[in-house]
């Protein structure tokens, strides 16, 4: 497993990283004039790569890059043929990591995550295939602006008053059912991904997760472990302890072959049957 309390990372996109789960907290602070609201983010980040899977390294990737955070899934079905699609998701990352810093100081319209994607599908060498998330403050317009490809994502949640509020879970993209919509080889494209803009407010915390943590922890779960790290109004751990904890129930419940998961609900309602929860990099 890995964890790190990231500030100022660079090209992290070509660390060897598999399955992760970010949790992200907006800090900032509120201005009174109608311009834009300052934000950035502050991260933790719990990764346990599962074991039964080669490489030991995983299929999956992640990047931070200023004010944008992404992650990428490698589709596991491509080891069938002998390909590692982890490989074909550290290249994105790091192609989409390289765009960032080449447009650091650029005005972004609401099409640049999309466009980022298109290039760095276009310079990609590796074989493979994989879901995405990306997420990146706008400077432009003080948002939050989001993309989703597959059934990795991102849910926000916010403080008020005692209590941990779960405002907004991104909508899987699916062609069936386990076949997640997919950029690579014979996959979508990015123009089909899920775009959407959030207005976030300091303190407001984001998760984002490739499947291995939405096919085996529940939102009430989520909301749970948030509330434990909170005392009053101040969040009294790190966020990697945050994203720890998360990312133990989700492990825990990955291993059980009995019991219901979310993934078992999934299957079920498609006339499928599952028990427990779903092994995968978390």
């Amino acid at each position: 497993s890995e964890s790190a309390y990231i500030h100022s990372p660079t090209c992290m996109a070509s660390l060897p990283f598999s399955d992760i789960l970010f949790f992200d907290q907006i800090i900032g602070s509120p201005v009174i004039d109608p311009e834009p609201m300052l934000l950035n983010f502050s991260f933790g980040l719990k990764s346990i790569p599962n074991p039964d899977t080669y490489p030991a390294q995983g299929e999956d990737a992640w990047v931070t890059e200023n004010n944008l955070i992404g992650i990428f899934d490698g589709v596991g079905s491509w080891k069938d043929i002998g390909v590692d699609s982890g490989k074909f998701a550290r290249e994105i990352a790091n192609r989409i990591s390289i765009n960032e810093q080449a447009h650091i100081t650029c005005n972004k319209t609401e099409s640049y995550l999309t466009e980022s994607l298109e290039k760095a599908l276009k310079l990609s060498t590796a074989k493979g295939s994989c879901t995405c998330t990306l997420l990146e403050i706008n400077e432009s317009s003080g948002k939050a602006d989001a993309l989703c490809m597959g059934d990795s994502g991102y849910s926000i949640y916010r403080k008020i008053g005692d209590c941990i509020e779960h405002l907004y879970r991104s909508e899987d993209l699916m062609h069936n059912f386990n076949y997640p919509f997919q950029i690579g080889a014979n996959g979508d494209s990015p123009r089909t991904a899920s775009v959407t803009s959030h207005s976030l407010f300091p303190e407001d915390i984001v998760v984002l997760a490739t499947d291995g943590l939405w096919d085996n922890i529940y939102n009430d779960e989520i909301e749970g472990v948030i509330q434990s790290y909170f005392n009053g109004e101040k969040l009294i751990y790190t966020l990697n302890d945050v994203a720890n904890g998360l990312g133990k129930i989700a492990w825990r419940r990955s291993r059980q072959t009995t019991g219901s998961s979310p993934f078992s609900e999934k299957a079920s309602a498609h006339g499928k049957e599952w028990e427990g929860g779903k092994v995968d990099d978390i």
